[in-house]
C-alpha cells in the first residue's frame, strides 16, 4: 500500500519588488508607482477580490476594489500609483485578497 500527501493549495500575495522598497517607502514630489503580485497554487481556476486600502491619519480610504481571474499556477502582477501627500505624512498601503490574506507597506511623504 502507497500513501502520498495531495500538496496544500495556497495563493501567494507579495509587493513585487521588495528590494527597491526597504522597510517603506518616501513618497517625493511625483507620484510612485507599488507593484504588487498574486499567485495562484489552489489546484484550480480562482478569481481574488483584490481591495486595496490606504489609511492615512486613522482614517481608512479604499483606493481600488478589482477582480483578479487566474488559472492554476499562473500569476498577476498589479500596481498602485501613490501621490505625494503634506510634507511629514505616514500612510499605510494595504492589499487584501477574499481569503483573508493582507500585506502592508509604510508610506512616508518627504
Amino acid at each position: 500500500m502507497s500513501v502520498s500527501e495531495q500538496p496544500s493549495p495556497f495563493t501567494e500575495l507579495y509587493f513585487s519588488r521588495p528590494a527597491a522598497i526597504g522597510p517603506g517607502v518616501v513618497i517625493g514630489r511625483q507620484p510612485q508607482s507599488i507593484a504588487y503580485t498574486v499567485v495562484n497554487h489552489t489546484g484550480g481556476n480562482r478569481t481574488y477580490e483584490v481591495t486595496v486600502s490606504l489609511l492615512i491619519d486613522n482614517v481608512i480610504r479604499n483606493v481600488s476594489r478589482s477582480d483578479v481571474r487566474l488559472a492554476q499556477g499562473t500569476a498577476a502582477q498589479r500596481s498602485i500609483i501613490v501621490g505625494p501627500g503634506r510634507p511629514g505624512t505616514t500612510a499605510e498601503l494595504q492589499v487584501s485578497i477574499g481569503s483573508g490574506q493582507e500585506i502592508h507597506l509604510r508610506l512616508r511623504s518627504a
